[in-house]
């Protein structure tokens, strides 16, 4: 069974980070259970004010949405603070803002497989960084949240999962050309 958390493109992100607690750092059922509760809310957060799609804000949205959730169950699993909580999701959705959707081929593979280990291992950062600076922190979960979001609203939208543009058109005219791989920077007169 697949969780989507919140979306079948971004589902590696919550499932391998609880996996690993549970499997690797020995957590039990009924915690990843309490983990799980919390990072729900957070994704319904997120999709209430903004979106969890990258076809509506970017992937900034999809694999950003994810990543907050994972921190969240993450931060609420190690036993830290409500707002400590709320930091590591902020700062685990703030490193994505900007981030477009532009899957090769228009197809949930490439970059995104990869976007969702490297979400992953953003949401552990998350977690460890909000144990030492929650208490400085200037900016709250809400507004990056209504960052993320206006950044969607303003971003072309070649780069919001149509497969147009960023990697995938990038990869797209290499492909057409005969070339294996880039061999140096893309100039475009």
């Amino acid at each position: 069974m697949v969780v989507t958390a919140p979306t079948c493109g971004s589902s590696g992100v919550v499932a391998s980070v609880l996996y690993y607690m549970r499997h690797d750092r020995g957590y039990d059922e009924d915690e990843i259970i309490d983990a799980l509760a919390v990072a729900g809310p957070i994704g319904n957060i997120i999709r209430t004010n903004a979106g969890v799609s990258g076809a509506q804000c970017g992937c900034q949205d999809e694999i950003g949405s994810a990543c907050s959730m994972a921190a969240a169950g993450l931060a609420s699993l190690q036993g830290l603070s409500i707002d400590e909580i709320e930091y590591s999701a902020e700062v685990a959705m703030e490193h994505h803002l900007g981030l477009t959707c532009d899957p090769v081929n228009g197809l949930v593979q490439i970059p995104c497989i990869e976007r969702n280990t490297v979400a992953a291992m953003r949401a552990v950062n998350a977690v460890n960084l909000s144990r030492f600076l929650s208490k400085t922190r200037r900016i709250s979960f809400d507004e990056v949240i209504a960052t993320m979001y206006e950044t969607g609203i303003d971003m072309n939208e070649k780069y919001k999962e149509t497969a147009h543009g960023g990697l995938a058109q990038i990869y797209n005219s290499y492909q057409r050309s005969g070339a294996e791989f880039c061999e140096g920077f893309y100039i475009k007169e």
